[in-house]
């Protein structure tokens, strides 16, 4: 069965990779280079699972998940918070948003996909 990914990141070098990598799942990985396009996508399609990168100039990734929960049809959808350093990232404030969990960059493709593994079921 194929699972619909979706993977909100602003730097497309991590997003390309993290696609290449993700297609062993086997998974369709859509992307999104920007919140409110992330958001938008979101909307519009169905997706297994989404990979939210915490820090982007436009929305937070904090902003994004909160959005999402406050959407009936995107409530129960899994959403991992992708940050660059414990600094950043805050779990109070992402477990008040709905985040299902996070993960940490650098990271190897296979932590990446047991992660999503773990939350797809």
């Amino acid at each position: 069965m194929t699972r619909k990914l979706l993977v909100i990141e602003d730097d497309r070098d991590i997003a390309h990779l993290m696609r290449l990598h993700l297609r062993d799942l086997p998974a369709q990985v859509d992307l999104a280079d920007n919140g409110a396009d992330g958001l938008a996508m979101a909307r519009a399609l169905r997706y297994d699972l989404v990979v939210l990168d915490l820090s982007m100039e436009d929305l937070s990734g904090y902003e994004v998940c909160a959005a999402m929960r406050s959407e009936a049809a995107l409530a129960q959808v899994p959403i991992l918070l992708l940050h660059g350093g414990s600094s950043l990232y805050d779990e109070n404030r992402a477990l008040k948003v709905g985040a299902s969990g996070e993960i940490a960059k650098p990271f190897f493709s296979n932590e990446l996909i047991n992660k999503l593994k773990q939350h797809l079921g």
